[in-house]
């Protein structure tokens, strides 16, 4: 049934409709890492995967235990997910107000990203153009809205580096 279910999965990456890793890279969500030796990321994948006008894509979890209901993207999202080892569940909570029958809007993509980069992702990985309201911004509004993510993308990376050294000299303090 599983087998049968993953196999009826869209596939943006391939006309094989049988091609196992055109279909995981097409509806994979990444859940970060797993304890183990392995280094790498690790992924789940959804049964209901598919573009709403060829904008938007709905998640359903291909697991046995439970699954998430018509998130969609967007590069403005009103929601977030996470991956919850140890209940093996994924958790979407709101990051503004949503109201009654609003749509519910994850990312796919890295936000900080300039609307160019966010936009050749989406098209490579999932075969589809983002028309979200940021990537509908007209071409000026759109350049103002890139230099505010580049600014809070190197805060970011700033604010890391800075909680990296303040770790590295809590450390040094302690020996």
């Amino acid at each position: 049934m599983v087998r049968a279910m993953f196999y009826a999965l869209h596939n943006c990456k391939s006309n094989d409709p049988m091609s196992v890793r055109s279909i995981i890279d097409t509806n994979a969500l990444n859940i970060g890492g797993l304890p183990g030796s392995y280094n790498g990321a690790y992924a789940v994948v959804g049964t209901d995967i598919s573009r709403l006008n060829h904008r938007f894509i709905c998640i359903d979890l291909l697991l046995p235990f439970g699954s998430a209901n018509h998130e969609h993207h967007s590069c403005a999202p009103n929601a977030e997910y996470k991956w919850d080892l140890m209940s093996v569940a994924l958790y979407v909570r709101a990051v503004q107000p949503i109201k009654k029958g609003e749509q519910v809007f994850i990312t796919y993509c890295d936000l900080l990203q300039p609307r160019a980069k966010r936009q050749e992702k989406l098209q490579s990985k999932y075969s589809f153009k983002c028309s979200c309201p940021c990537c509908a911004l007209p071409d000026d509004q759109s350049a103002l809205s890139d230099a505010r993510r580049t600014e809070v993308s190197k805060l970011s990376q700033e604010l890391e580096t800075t909680s990296d050294l303040l770790g590295v000299y809590k450390a040094q303090l302690e020996k």
